[in-house]
């Protein structure tokens, strides 16, 4: 009988923690110095937004993923928990179309934003396989439950279009919705098998090493390509939050850290139940008025 031990890691996790905290930080700090310029003057922010209805910028930043369902290989192994993390770029639009407020502005906007993402996980757990063993000795063989870990690394290359609503109730802090589009442009699988013992002791005492014969070393690939049953065409809603962090003078410019989820709607392949990759991630804007 075959015993399976899934294993996990927290390292995605505490990348993940560790952004976010930073990104609350910085809010919070630029909140406490735009309360304490409100009595004195108008933030350049607020100025720009009267003056400036449209924005053109760049963005980029890591995404973070978590394994939604599960992925059957060919082998057949079933992997599900998987996770793992990216960088995403691109470009962003933003059109004012309302704001409203005197000391505090407040408004919403419009946004569009095209990107090129990278949505990748590595699943893996570890298993007991009964294997036959010839003793040197006597010759006999003997079955004997060997320990390997099963790996597989999923990654799908994706332009995305996002169109967007953002909402800035008071000043610079800001709340935004999107609905996205992607489509996969390519896609690679690779499952691989290592063995987590190189030895075996036998019924008769001695011990035996054990080797893959296919390869020299201890890890093996069992199946390697494109992804199978992949549906080309993505779709998910995002939920996002940030601040504008004016700079120049006259607020030519700004800085937009944000925190968004997406959250996918679509099956990335039907070779599994439900396989879909949820992403987090930490964007960072440089946006221009166009005024």
């Amino acid at each position: 009988m075959t015993h399976s031990i899934t294993i996990t890691t927290q390292r995605t996790q505490r990348l993940l923690l560790g952004y976010g905290a930073a990104f609350v930080v910085l809010i919070f700090a630029n909140l406490t110095t735009a309360h304490a310029q409100d009595d004195r003057m108008a933030s350049p922010l607020d100025l720009g937004r009267q003056e400036v209805p449209e924005l053109l910028g760049v963005v980029v930043g890591p995404s973070f993923h978590k394994q939604l369902g599960s992925y059957q290989s060919g082998c057949p192994c079933t992997f599900d928990k998987g996770g793992a993390n990216n960088f995403v770029f691109g470009l962003s639009y933003d059109k004012n179309l309302v704001t409203y407020g005197s000391n505090t502005k407040g408004g919403l906007w419009f946004g569009l934003r095209a990107m090129y993402e990278t949505r990748n996980v590595a699943a893996l757990f570890t298993e007991y396989e009964n294997v036959r063993v010839r003793s040197l000795t006597t010759n006999e063989l003997f079955t004997t439950p060997i320990q390997f870990q099963q790996q597989a690394d999923i990654r799908f290359s994706m332009i995305t279009l996002t169109p967007t609503i953002t909402w800035y109730p008071f000043g610079r802090v800001f709340v935004q919705g999107g609905f996205q589009a992607g489509l996969v442009i390519s896609s690679h699988f690779k499952q691989t098998k290592k063995l987590q013992q190189n030895t075996v002791t036998l019924p008769t005492g001695e011990t035996a090493v054990v080797q893959f014969t296919q390869t020299d070393g201890n890890i093996l690939t069992i199946e390697e390509g494109a992804v199978p049953q992949t549906n080309a065409l993505q779709l998910g809603f995002t939920m996002a939050a940030g601040i504008d962090i004016p700079v120049g003078s006259n607020a030519k410019f700004r800085l937009t850290p944000m925190i968004q989820n997406v959250f996918p709607l679509t099956n990335l392949s039907n070779s599994g139940d439900g396989f879909r990759i949820n992403a987090v991630q930490l964007l960072l804007g440089l946006k221009m008025n166009l005024k």
